[in-house]
């Protein structure tokens, strides 16, 4: 009975020790199964393989803009393929600027096109009419600007010709940021936008993006920094006209000379 009684111990034992094993044998291919593939046993492809040619193919294209991607990827990756160039961020070469006084808007810009460091016109126009009291400035690509406030202007004149009255501020900044919403930032166009309606005058700051803010002054461009230097510090909130005027003096003397901006200048 002992001999007997020990064999089939034994026997459990081993019956158990199967299906210990099978359950983690079951347990380890369920854990690979969810493990991610970088720690599974599958050899790495090398960085040339075809795949990663194609995932990387955006990175080797040639693009305008500002470039959000992190810094070091993109530096391991240019160590890794020689050829890839990064897109590097361009400024808009601009200086636009607006104020909100008691009575009205004062909004300025400079005249000057570039390209790069060339510059193309030195005469070129960036404050736009949108509708009787409302202008628009732009900075940015300057066809961009120019075809963006061109169609807000034409959309103003349909909503008058078909409602009889004049329209807002804020509804000449709808229609620009819905538009620039619509392209995801591919139309390369930051404006300002300032007039006088019904509700008194009104300052906005559109970016190509689409996003917006209503503000009681701003600047945009690759002179901003220097418009919004002098603007924070003489701005008072209900300011009278010739206190306005003399704040937007002090602006124009400080940055008057042409190379007070990379591609902003002649002439605010």
């Amino acid at each position: 009975m002992t001999g007997a009684s020990h064999a089939l111990r034994k026997g459990e034992s081993e019956r158990e020790k199967r299906q210990t094993g099978q359950e983690g044998c079951l347990t380890e291919n369920l854990a690979l199964a969810f493990l991610p593939r970088r720690w599974s046993h599958v050899d790495p492809q090398p960085l040339d393989h075809p795949a990663h040619l194609e995932m990387l193919k955006p990175a080797f294209e040639l693009r305008r803009g500002f470039s959000f991607e992190n810094c070091q990827r993109n530096a391991s990756l240019e160590r890794v393929l020689p050829g890839l160039r990064i897109p590097q961020a361009h400024k808009t070469g601009t200086t636009i600027a607006g104020l909100v006084f008691r009575d009205g808007v004062i909004l300025g810009a400079d005249t000057r096109a570039t390209n790069d460091s060339v510059v193309i016109d030195k005469s070129c126009e960036k404050i736009h009419f949108i509708a009787p009291k409302i202008y628009c400035c732009g900075a940015g690509v300057a066809a961009d600007a120019e075809m963006t406030t061109r169609m807000a202007a034409s959309n103003m004149e349909l909503h008058s010709l078909s409602t009889g009255r004049e329209p807002r501020v804020a509804t000449v900044t709808r229609v620009i940021r819905q538009t620039l919403f619509r392209y995801r930032g591919h139309v390369g166009a930051s404006l300002i936008v300032g007039g006088v309606d019904l509700t008194g005058p009104q300052l906005y700051s559109v970016h190509p993006h689409g996003s917006y803010s209503r503000l009681p002054f701003t600047a945009l461009g690759s002179g901003q920094d220097a418009a919004l230097a002098v603007l924070e510090d003489r701005f008072q909130p209900n300011m009278k006209r010739t206190i306005s005027a003399k704040v937007w003096t002090a602006w124009r003397s400080q940055s008057s000379g042409p190379f007070e901006a990379e591609g902003g200048g002649n002439g605010k």
